[in-house]
């Protein structure tokens, strides 16, 4: 590829692209100058302060948002301006939005205002929802670079994805795209176009990726909707570290046409796309209308093969057409499985939920291991043995290690050069994709060395299997891996959901709550944890259940000789002894551990959250019990210790930031 700048001329396109995206992002919400630009920005603390009808749209779920609207308590055009003007402040302060399409959606929301305004009417169940979208969506109109400089001088977006247009269809409004790390395998949220988002709850601590700046973003009520996607954890583990909800479902649920022209044609481990919420609440709603949208109309009996019944084919064809769908085939909804307790009182034997504390890869931190605990004590509590069944789930029927050796042995097939070239160009890596490259691209010779020295002297076998898998392969090779993956997902099925007669499973994200920024150039691998479900093609869903605390989730022995905590000791004990945990990786927990990355007063406040499982196609289940769960954990402001907020000395109780929304800056 011959680059299009000149090194000065790089560094200046990057300056004009930002400053292109700010001219956007604060112009007036109503008709101005541009010459007010400057001064908005300067002042934009006291002008992006809501008053008391933003507070409630921007405190409001998407029912609620909706009903507003259908009220005329408000319009569409009132609710994009409070959740803009929540997006401007969440920018300011973490730094998580790349484009803006706010002119665009301004002329929707009025657009949409007329229509009720002459018919009464909503266009969907999205009706005036602003919504955000990951960069690697297209929204006509705005321009993708997935962070990368080489890619400004690429054309607009003529065309939006089919993510895009379905939210359209549905009644939504795009408004902004969010942040994603460079190349958007490293699972922080860093690249030299846009620079690094921060955690919403700690400005030291990544926010994760790569859909890290959107689930930011709805950490901080800058958006009721976002859309991400996921590969090997790319929704779950943001959605983890900031606190919020969403699904993972299984390849093939939604269509993904036009998607970003970046590492096609890898068909190893497949991208999914999904939304991320602020509720279990929404996430059922936009699951199910997004679903509902793909479903053949059906008719009356007696109306099969009349006009009506063919107008109705055509129209549906025609929709699936414009959304990229046409030809696809799309399972139906299964809504028994929302109220997954009325299932198990009608097949008359309870739910069977699996659990455990450690994937038997990365010994599970402290804080980690107590919400997957507070999980399932508080199923215990609130349902009967009639109802939900909790069985332990044997460390050794997990095969973590084999579906992560399985995973980086096919995503490294080629050295990861579908990733960088020509992408990368003038740009410097960020450091967490050296340790990957370097493997990824180090010659067969030298990463056995590698791998006999990290067995055989370093006494770690674990970690010696996945610097073996890694290097590029032949075409017979990379096909071999495949067939393992389809075994895999056979044997795993059968040992773990067919032997055990499980309904889904409680899991940790990952074994540590959020990393601190660059916490994961060494630890890649913490991956394992969420890229054992991409493996399966399982439906995942996330949920929030504390926060770090550090009386109660240190994880050395002098912190805990000088606790003054009962529940701390106790939970002390049972981590340091539980006997699947001391048999993970040592090299990792030297990393995670010793080398400071996990470190509980650091983390002080982080959100954690657990994964629900349940099996391929599933997702309704998936959800259904996600709510069981949700409604089984406190409420969730009373989720975890209070929150100090370190800028404006404010305290928050527990999970769901709000902060922004009542004008903390």
């Amino acid at each position: 590829m011959v680059w299009p700048f000149t090194s000065s001329e790089h560094q200046l396109s990057i300056s004009s692209h930002i400053n292109k995206r700010d001219l956007s992002l604060y112009k007036p919400l109503s008709p101005g100058s541009d010459k007010e630009v400057a001064r908005l920005k300067l002042e934009s603390i006291s002008i992006d302060q809501l008053d008391p009808l933003e507070r409630e749209i921007i405190q409001s779920d998407i029912t609620d948002i909706v009903q507003g609207i259908k009220s005329k308590r408000w319009t569409s055009t009132n609710v994009l301006h409070a959740f803009f003007k929540n997006a401007r402040k969440a920018h300011r302060r973490i730094n998580c939005l790349t484009e803006i399409a706010f002119e665009t959606a301004s002329i929707k929301a009025a657009d949409l205002d007329r229509h009720f305004a002459e018919t009464g009417e909503l266009v969907g169940p999205l009706h005036g929802v602003p919504i955000s979208f990951k960069e690697l969506f297209h929204i006509k109109g705005t321009q993708m670079t997935l962070g990368f400089s080489s890619w400004l001088s690429r054309p607009i977006s003529d065309k939006s994805s089919s993510m895009v247009m379905l939210m359209e269809h549905l009644g939504g409004v795009p408004f902004v795209k969010t942040n994603v790390p460079q190349t958007m395998l490293a699972f922080e949220c860093n690249n030299p176009l846009y620079g690094r988002t921060l955690n919403p709850y700690s400005p030291d601590h990544t926010c994760g990726g790569s859909s890290g700046g959107e689930a930011a973003l709805l950490a901080c009520d800058g958006s009721p909707l976002g859309l991400g996607s996921d590969i090997g954890g790319s929704l779950r583990i943001p959605v983890g570290y900031c606190g919020v909800y969403s699904i993972k479902p299984s390849v093939g649920r939604f269509p993904k046409a036009n998607g970003a022209d970046f590492a096609k044609g890898f068909e190893g481990v497949k991208v999914v796309e999904g939304p991320i919420c602020r509720s279990a609440k929404d996430l059922e709603l936009i699951y199910t209308k997004m679903v509902e949208t793909f479903q053949i109309p059906k008719v009356a009996e007696e109306k099969e093969g009349s006009d009506e019944a063919v107008e109705l084919e055509l129209k549906y064809e025609s929709l699936m057409d414009k959304l990229g769908a046409e030809g696809n085939q799309f399972q139906s909804l299964r809504p028994a499985w929302l109220d997954p307790l009325r299932v198990a009182k009608v097949r008359g034997r309870p739910l069977r939920i699996g659990y455990y504390y450690t994937d038997g890869f990365i010994k599970t931190t402290p804080a980690c291991y107590r919400a997957v605990d507070e999980a399932v004590e508080s199923l215990r509590s609130k349902y009967s043995d009639k109802e939900v069944k909790l069985v332990k789930i044997p460390v050794s029927l997990l095969g973590a290690l084999e579906s992560l050796t399985l995973f980086t042995g096919m995503t490294s097939s080629d050295g990861y050069d579908m990733l960088t070239d020509p992408h990368l160009g003038k740009d410097k890596a960020d450091p967490t994709l050296f340790l990957p490259l370097l493997l990824a691209r180090m010659s067969k010779l030298t990463r056995s060395v590698l791998a006999f020295v990290a067995s055989f002297l370093l006494r770690d076998w674990m970690l010696a299997l996945t610097i073996k898998a890694m290097g590029r392969k032949s075409t017979k090779d990379y096909q071999k891996l495949v067939a393992k993956r389809d075994e895999f997902r056979e044997k795993w099925h059968e040992r773990v959901w067919k032997n055990l007669d499980l309904d889904g499973i409680i899991a940790p994200v990952q074994a540590s709550p959020a990393v601190p920024h660059k916490g994961a150039t060494n630890l890649s691998m913490l991956c394992s944890s969420t890229v054992l479900y991409n493996i399966l093609d399982c439906a995942v869903t996330i949920c929030p259940v504390t926060r770090v605390d550090r009386s109660l989730d240190y994880f050395k022995e002098k912190d805990d000789i000088e606790s003054k905590s009962e529940e701390g000791r106790k939970r002390y004990r049972t981590w340091k002894e539980d006997k699947e945990q001391n048999a993970c990786s040592h090299l990792v927990n030297f990393e995670l551990y010793t080398k400071g990355v996990y470190d509980a007063v650091k983390m002080d406040g982080l959100p954690v959250g657990v994964q629900v499982v349940t099996k391929p196609y599933e997702e309704e289940k998936a959800i259904g019990l996600l709510k069981l769960l949700d409604q089984a954990l406190p409420e969730k402001e009373e989720r975890g210790k209070e929150w100090k907020d370190l800028k404006s000395g404010k305290v928050v109780k527990g999970l769901g930031l709000g902060v922004y929304s009542l004008g903390m800056d």
